[in-house]
């Protein structure tokens, strides 16, 4: 399969490339183009699945949007040093009601009220699906005029994090949500309290919000989600997102309720009932856990039974061999599939144990993010791959030399498709190059 083709800048050597592209009709799983480089490849633009558009900043927006209303484009994204005002906005979108293609738009640059204003009358009726607004100094006002437009889009997917909107914002959102699309809503990091939140909880009740990000709310105290923990029997709800902590009468409230609930995926931090979360989680699928204690292994491990989960993850956690070795033998007779540890802090015989429970496990995907290892820790894991079940291997390590990834593509074995070497030493172009020529049936990121 062809790779994702990113068109950011062209060349001469490119635009003849680009002609034997287009006359041989090959078609990507995703174009990247920016603005810019558009008008100079208009006539031998390849195919795609999905072909996202930068505005990068050019002059003529009105040209630029006549290529829009070509309907082309299933995403466009205007990214924070763009140059932009209402008139621009509108000169670029002023047909979104007529694009069939274009399911996401994302804006990056700040809002003014005439950006949001022209934002409102472009979005009534049009086919878009995703709206991403995160960083844009967008308040209470422009939500407000958002909000009007809203029952007459078919947004599904929201996204409003870090932002400037408060109770009076959310309010306002909380009154229309039932006469919304939107299935997944983001409003972390923004200045919600309580009041706000109790009017989100309320206009959940029979609509269609499936997912809600909370994070980084500091305004929220921990005794303020019992009022969406109290409706979870009476709401759509089935992704929820919080990196906060809750009080122990919160959390008594989740646990009630959480069997009566749609809950299928959670995170947040456990402080105070963990072995009783647990045991009210056989409806949660996926599950990512902030705990800064090594006991966090122990109580998942001991409680397994009571579990049905898919998707496992841990943050910011201590793990201590005891702990990660009990954890993985219990996973051996669990249906987790997806695995994985972020930001944490391992012993040094974290790989050594993994290796030895990993063929026994049905772990398709395995994620490692800071896993410090000694190097026959490190062969002990390569040796093993062969014999689990991994397509998807993610090895954010401090041990991530070149050694360790020959080592690692040596005992591969075909099974795997993705290979994640984010922050690797050692690993510059050309050795990604070689890497990619000897795997060539294997994804690898770098």
């Amino acid at each position: 399969m062809w790779p994702e083709l990113h068109l950011e800048t062209i060349t001469k050597d490119s635009i003849s490339i680009l002609k034997d592209i287009y006359a041989f009709k090959f078609e990507f799983p995703k174009l990247f183009i920016s603005s810019q480089s558009l008008v100079e490849i208009w006539e031998y633009m390849p195919e795609a699945k999905e072909t996202v558009l930068y505005i990068d900043g050019q002059d003529d927006y009105q040209a630029v949007g006549q290529v829009i209303w070509e309907d082309l484009f299933t995403e466009i994204y205007i990214p924070t040093f763009c140059p932009m005002n209402g008139y621009k906005l509108l000169q670029l979108f002023s047909t979104l009601k007529d694009l069939s293609r274009l399911k996401i738009v994302s804006i990056a640059c700040e809002m003014d009220v005439k950006m949001a204003f022209m934002l409102k009358q472009c979005l009534c009726g049009a086919f878009l699906e995703e709206l991403n607004l995160e960083l844009v100094y967008f308040n209470d006002r422009y939500l407000q005029l958002l909000c009007q437009a809203l029952p007459e889009t078919r947004i599904k997917k929201l996204n409003l994090y870090r932002n400037e909107i408060s109770s009076e914002g959310l309010d306002c959102l909380g009154k229309v949500l039932l006469n919304t699309d939107i299935e997944e809503l983001n409003i972390g990091r923004n200045y919600i309290s309580r009041t706000g939140l109790e009017s989100l909880a309320n206009g959940m009740v029979g609509s269609k919000l499936k997912t809600l990000h909370l994070q980084e709310c500091e305004e929220l105290s921990p005794d303020d989600l019992d009022c969406v923990f109290a409706l979870l029997p009476h709401i759509p709800l089935e992704n929820f997102h919080y990196y906060g902590e809750f009080s122990k009468s919160t959390e008594k409230i989740l646990i009630d309720n959480l069997p009566k609930s749609n809950l299928k995926s959670i995170s947040f931090l456990i402080s105070h009932y963990l072995p009783e979360f647990l045991k009210a989680c056989s409806n949660i699928k996926d599950l990512l856990l902030f705990n800064d204690e090594n006991g966090i292994c122990f109580d998942i491990a001991d409680n397994m039974k009571y579990l049905n989960l898919e998707t496992l993850r841990f943050r910011h956690t201590k793990i201590q061999m005891d702990g990660l070795e009990k954890l993985m033998s219990a996973i051996v007779d669990s249906n987790i599939r997806h695995l994985y540890f972020s930001q944490i802090r391992w012993p040094l015989e974290a790989l050594a144990i993994l290796a030895r429970y990993l063929p026994g496990t049905k772990i398709q995907e395995l994620h490692l993010n800071g896993c410090n290892s000694t190097q026959d820790g490190i062969v002990e894991f390569a040796k093993c791959i062969k014999e689990t079940r991994l397509k998807r291997l993610n090895i954010w390590s401090h041990c991530n030399s070149i050694h360790t990834i020959s080592a690692i593509l040596e005992n591969i074995g075909s099974r795997i498709q993705y290979l994640d070497l984010t922050g690797a030493r050692d690993i510059d172009r050309n050795t990604a190059r070689k890497l990619v020529l000897q795997h060539p049936s294997l994804t690898i990121k770098y």
